[in-house]
This record gives C-alpha cells, structure tokens and sequence, in this order.
C-alpha cells in the first residue's frame, strides 16, 4: 500500500504522478486503504491492468474521494478491479480517460465506485471509445448518481459481457449516460440503471 492506516482516526491525502506509463501485472495493488482521506493519480501515457492480480484498488476503506486521469486504459483478464471500494469507502469518484477505455477477457470485473451507502456521485469520462469484449463493467454500485460521458463509440462484444451503469437496486441518484458516436450491443447483457433514479 502507498498509505496504509489502521483506523478512521488516521487521516491524510495522496497525490501521484505518472509521467509515463502505469501497469499492474499480477499481485495485488492496494494504492490507500484503512485511513480518511483522497487520492489522486495523474498519468500522463496509457494505464494497463493485466496478469490476473489477486486485487487492485486504488481507496478501500473510510472517507475520501478518488480521482483517476490517465490516457488509454486497457484491463485484461483481471477480477477485481476497484476504482474506489469496496468495504464502506464513501466519497466521489472521478475516472477520465483520455483515451479508448477497453475491457477484455471473461474473468474481468471492473468497479469503479462499489459501496451501497455512498450517496455520492460517481463520474466516468471516456474521451475516445468504451469497448467491452467478454469483460464485466459496474460502473456505480453506491447509493448515488452517475455521470458517464463517452466521446465516441460504445461497443459491447461477448456472451459473458455485463454493462450497468448503477447496479444498486435502491440508489436515489440520477443516472446519465452519454455516447456521443454509436451504441453497439452485440451480445451480453447491458443495464443503464437499477436504481430508483430518473
């Protein structure tokens, strides 16, 4: 872990920077867990997850938002991938991609904020194309609104693919989703919302 806490009493913020290319291959990462307090990650080349890693979470745990700007994000046949989550951590999650987002594999699982009592809203950007083949994507799994903007294309491929944009069947917040190319599901199954909002 780059901060790793014992309690809510442990407080503090983190801020990285990435002037290249960020990769996860294998393992586990865990960027900042079990303290209150935001995290950011600022990467100025592509971000790859790949290599099955047991875990990667950017904050699990607490209080604290999470912001993650990065070019092309490839995850590869990686399960549990959490942007923010996924034990009680409450906060706004803030994901942009300058750049394809693209998801393969049918072991994937991507969450990018996982906590059913958040009330925050969670924010994902995709300036280029979101492309889903075989892969699982949960964008909010909280109690809050979503705000997903995809800059071209959105296409999903696979029989075990699985797209919701809020997977909380009781989330109050609004949920909206907008693709300014195609929308193309081709096979699996894809879910704006669960929730309760408009």
């Amino acid at each position: 872990s780059m901060v790793l806490g014992q309690s809510v009493a442990d407080t503090g913020s983190a801020s990285i920077f990435v002037n290249g290319n960020f990769s996860v291959n294998g393992s586990i990462f865990e960027a900042y867990k079990n303290a209150v307090g935001p995290i950011s990650f600022n990467i100025t080349g592509t971000s790859t997850i790949s290599g099955n890693p047991a875990l990667v979470t950017l904050k699990d745990r607490f209080d604290g938002d999470v912001t993650f700007n990065s070019g092309s994000l490839t995850i590869d046949n990686s399960r549990n991938v959490y942007f923010m989550g996924s034990y009680g951590t409450l906060g706004i999650a803030q994901v942009t991609i300058n750049g394809d987002m693209t998801l393969l594999g049918a072991t994937t699982r991507c969450y990018i904020a996982y906590c059913d009592t958040n009330y925050n809203d969670t924010y994902l950007t995709v300036t280029n194309d979101l492309n889903i083949t075989d892969a699982q994507l949960y964008v909010s799994t909280t109690a809050g609104g979503l705000n997903m903007q995809v800059g071209r294309n959105f296409t999903q491929n696979g029989a075990t693919s699985i797209f919701y944009g809020q997977r909380h069947s009781e989330a109050f917040g609004n949920v909206n989703i907008g693709i300014n190319g195609s929308l193309s599901v081709n096979a699996g199954s894809f879910y704006q919302s669960r929730g309760y909002g408009s």
